[in-house]
């Protein structure tokens, strides 16, 4: 069974997707020239100078890439497909036809596909070009849908809900990271197949052994802390303006704790300011080279994700898998991951029910709930393939 995997990503970001699709890519290997042969393809954005021109976009590129027909990442061989996008085209898809457009514009590309028995896709492009592959060829199509793709552009504009609407309906099956997730598109049409699937950390996320904890915690100066942390990107969707407020209620209680946000994003400086305006100790780390979260992690007591959005969060798996207590919004597959008693509606109430959940879980010692084995990788890897392989006999 020859698959094609296609992936809309920044291969020079491991966080969210793109860690997601290396993961997946390095188990799939596993059964590499066993069961199937899998090629990888990643896509750019070349931007036209009208467009630049109009967005203020400076680079002529999303990412860059040494060469122009390949990327290698983590001993990952990608294939290097370049999407020309214009000003025009742009507005022809947002406001006119949608991913027929894109299908249009995306048809001598599909011609490289033609000989693939399943076309695996993540995130957007990936998906336009999966949809027009399959309407072209009759390939199966298998778009996996991680969170915002769902729950934030597929209700950004009429024609982009029309073009998901489009994807969801012509693919094979449509795989969802959680269960919360798949309800969602729902909303959006009942006329596909659907399954949620979970993953899990990778063995690199355990919990380290009481002395090495201890010694590590000692080498950053918080062995007699309590450490309450954030871990992601510093943007609105994230809903990090909650944290000083978090913070604050929390040290009011416990006032050894000490805060953490480990990431980067637009919100950085307002939050570093509201952050001083509370007095509470805190430190930002900015973004952490993905080979060091294991060890944040088995330094950090409870970890805090107040999102407006999520698909599953990878992080709270990966918290957990050290021994991490986590709470978080009642939003998306959270609750899944991390238990309802620890996730919270976001109302009125959120700030004052999050803090007393953090202030509980340190004075009573709560231990981090043992990781569910239905979030594993090596499940996720066997449940997709199963898909594969009945779309290829059919």
């Amino acid at each position: 069974m020859k698959m094609a995997l296609i992936a809309d990503i920044n291969p020079h970001n491991k966080k969210g997707v793109t860690n997601y699709v290396l993961t997946k890519i390095s188990k799939l290997k596993e059964y590499q020239g066993k069961e199937i042969e899998v090629d990888c393809f990643l896509i750019r954005q070349k931007y036209s100078w009208v467009f630049r021109k109009a967005t203020g976009t400076k680079d002529v590129y999303d990412w860059n890439c040494p060469s122009p027909n390949q990327f290698v990442v983590d001993n990952i061989k990608f294939k290097v497909i370049t999407i020309k996008t214009s000003a025009i085209g742009v507005q022809l898809a947002r406001y006119c036809h949608g991913v027929t457009m894109r299908s249009r514009e995306m048809a001598s590309l599909a011609e490289s596909f033609r000989d693939y028995d399943v076309i695996l896709t993540h995130w957007l492009a990936a998906h336009y070009l999966g949809y027009a592959i399959s309407k072209k060829y009759g390939i199966p199509h298998i778009p996996t849908w991680h969170g915002s793709d769902i729950n934030v552009y597929a209700f950004e504009r009429k024609s982009q809900t029309t073009s998901i609407q489009r994807i969801l309906e012509n693919a094979y099956a449509n795989l969802f990271v959680s269960k919360a997730l798949e309800r969602r598109a729902n909303d959006l049409t009942k006329k596909c197949n659907k399954d949620y699937i979970y993953t899990g950390p990778d063995n690199r996320f355990s919990k380290f052994l009481p002395e090495r904890r201890l010694k590590m915690r000692q080498n950053e100066g918080v062995e007699n802390n309590k450490v309450i942390a954030f871990v992601g990107n510093l943007y609105p969707i994230k809903n990090v303006m909650t944290l000083p407020m978090i913070f604050k209620r929390v040290s009011e209680t416990i006032p050894d704790a000490i805060f953490w946000i480990v990431g980067d994003g637009g919100l950085k400086d307002c939050l570093n300011s509201e952050l001083s305006n509370t007095g509470v100790r805190y430190k930002m780390f900015g973004n952490i080279d993905p080979q060091k979260m294991p060890d944040i992690f088995n330094m950090i007591d409870v970890l805090v994700l107040p999102s407006l959005n999520e698909g599953l969060p990878l992080v709270l798996l990966e918290a957990q898998a050290c021994g991490v207590a986590a709470v978080g919004s009642n939003v998306g597959g959270i609750s899944e991951a991390i238990g309802i008693e620890n996730a919270f509606d976001l109302n009125d109430e959120f700030v004052k029910n999050i803090s007393n959940r953090i202030i509980r879980i340190i004075n009573d010692g709560c231990p981090a709930p043992s990781l569910s084995d239905d979030f594993s990788w090596d499940a996720a890897i066997s449940k997709e393939l199963n898909y594969c392989k009945q779309a290829y006999k059919k």
